[in-house]
């Protein structure tokens, strides 16, 4: 394709210089003449017809260009010029890892950089992920090292939704980096690009694609078909086998990143960054938020490409890391390789909701907390204790001695056979009233009261007995119930019923919210990924009859 600095596309952006050749493109330094700042401009290499399936070509959703977090290259918008098509992203000043990989001609770099690359992309994918996006393609190309060191995604151009079918738009070259499930046209989700970073961090560690080796070799048809098969078929090798100084725990976490299947990787960004920290010792609070500088190209020598060593972070006392990851034995410093490879704990799980569950046992510093709290008031306890103590004994030592004060804690005792006779006495008030008194009797049939006692009628014979339990009320029938909504989506949804939002709360991925006094009836339920009521994955007509709950999908 011919060099075309100089041009004015759209008659806004504006070609200063190439600065690279890509398999999508070529990439262009340029500016936005209407906002005036600069942009990186990819014209791509062939004209792509329109597919729904990508953001980029959907002009009403503005979602790519609101995508803003400190580890995403922010994307402007894919744009035509006549029969010149081409993506728009903000300049980032540095270098690709595409670069870094190949001036380092295979050698692996430090754990702890390699711990930072996984934090930072972790933080970037799982924002785009809860807004319902894949990237699709994670690749070291699309990862970026800005001067100061933070380290950006780019390549957000042909993004998808979750749970939308993959096609070959945007994916040129050779696949080396597409997930299984993309190369077989499936249905694409987080995970999508779970097996794109578990390929990166397995580059990183070894300095090695898995089933490229180092080279980065050319696009051919043959290779192609090749890679293809590989992804498909060929059972990943172990990163320790390449480079025996990698932890075992961290090498699982990597294969399990990479498994065939996506239902058998990691479901989100966060669950596979706290397993990759515990496994390593570290906290995610104890990474780096950046790399050190590097050169803004690829144009030095090979020294001024070495990743430069990180100092190890702090090592924080039981008393600072209440709660956190437990260091797993086999990893002396972190940060450095250990001899001995540490082994992953057979108590550490990873739930089906995808949190991740890391049990600390509790030391003595915690103990030794809990005594001098309770040494300050332990004389106030043992004052009162003494207390109660004495007037415990001076009351056994009255009841002994005092027959009268024994006799006022005395229980009466009755005679056996003696009766017992009330009387009753009517007192004259607004509220009439009935006031009984019990007199015990010192011997049988002996009455202390002149006053007969009372007589009553007799009942009639077939007058009925009352009963003491009542009669069983009859429940009404319920007119209304519990509905409980439970998304097994990748992204949240809104759920309308009958045309009406139900909440202006989205169900979270992997979680549930009940909905109580639904009416009973008929009703038409919509599942769609935002509050307008557009995108909607799913029409379901229920019948509320009882409690239920409505599983999506």
């Amino acid at each position: 394709m011919q060099n075309l600095s100089g041009s004015v596309l759209v008659q806004r952006f504006r070609l200063d210089r190439l600065e690279s050749q890509t398999e999508l493109g070529d990439v262009y330094l340029g500016a936005d003449l209407k906002r005036n700042f600069q942009v990186a401009v990819t014209v791509l290499h062939n004209a792509i017809p329109y597919d729904p399936t990508v953001l980029s070509f959907q002009q009403g959703n503005l979602t790519l260009q609101t995508l803003s977090h400190p580890h995403i290259a922010p994307f402007y918008g894919l744009y035509q010029d006549q029969n010149i098509a081409f993506l728009v992203e903000r300049h980032v000043d540095g270098i690709t890892l595409e670069e870094i990989l190949r001036e380092r001609r295979g050698r692996p770099v430090s754990l702890l950089e390699a711990m930072v690359f996984l934090k930072s992309l972790c933080a970037g994918l799982g924002y785009a992920h809860r807004f319902g996006l894949v990237h699709c393609n994670v690749r070291p190309s699309n990862v970026r090292i800005e001067r100061n060191g933070n380290i950006l995604l780019s390549g957000f151009g042909f993004a998808r939704t979750a749970e939308s079918v993959m096609t070959s738009t945007g994916i040129l070259g050779i696949p080396s980096y597409l997930a299984p499930e993309e190369i077989r046209r499936e249905l694409v989700t987080p995970a999508t690009d779970i097996y794109g970073l578990g390929l990166i961090l397995f580059e990183l560690l070894t300095g090695q694609h898995p089933f490229l080796g180092s080279a980065r070799p050319s696009y051919t048809p043959e290779l192609s078909q090749r890679v293809i098969a590989a992804h498909l078929l060929e059972p990943t090798p172990n990163p320790k086998m390449l480079n025996p100084a990698i932890p075992e725990g961290i090498s699982q976490v990597i294969l399990t990143a990479l498994a065939k299947d996506p239902h058998d990787r990691y479901q989100n960004t966060q669950e596979m960054l706290e397993v990759g920290c515990a496994v390593t010792g570290y906290t995610p609070d104890q990474l780096p938020e950046r790399l050190p500088n590097y050169p803004a190209s690829s144009g030095g020598t090979d020294e001024t490409l070495i990743v430069t060593p990180l100092s190890a972070p702090p090592t924080l006392s039981a008393e600072q890391r209440p709660g956190e990851t437990i260091p797993v034995s086999g990893v002396s410093q972190p940060g450095t390789y250990s001899q001995q490879p540490p082994q992953t704990p057979d108590s550490f799980r990873r739930s089906p909701g995808g949190t991740v569950v890391v049990p600390v046992e509790p030391d003595e510093t915690e103990a030794a907390s809990i005594r001098k709290r309770i040494a300050p008031v332990l004389p106030y306890a043992l004052a009162i204790g003494a207390a109660l103590a004495a007037c415990l004994c001076v009351a056994v030592i009255g009841l002994a001695v005092f027959p009268t004060t024994r006799g006022l804690f005395a229980l009466p005792i009755i005679n056996p056979t003696a009766t017992v006779t009330s009387t009753f006495t009517f007192v004259p008030s607004p509220t009439a009233q009935l006031i009984a008194t019990s007199i015990p009797l010192e011997s049988p049939g002996a009455l202390l009261t002149d006053t007969p006692p009372p007589t009553h009628p007799p009942l009639p014979t077939n007058t009925p007995l009352p009963s003491d339990t009542p009669a069983p009320t009859p429940t009404p029938p319920r007119t209304a119930f519990t509905v409980t909504i439970r998304n097994n989506l990748g992204y949240p949804i809104y759920a309308f019923r009958d045309g009406r939002l139900m909440g202006t709360d989205p169900i979270p991925p992997a979680r549930y919210i009940y909905y109580l006094n639904i009416p009973a009836g008929v009703h038409i339920f919509y599942f769609c990924s935002n509050i307008n009521g557009t995108d909607c994955t799913e029409r379901r007509e229920v019948n509320i009859n009882q409690d239920l709950t409505i599983a999506v999908p």
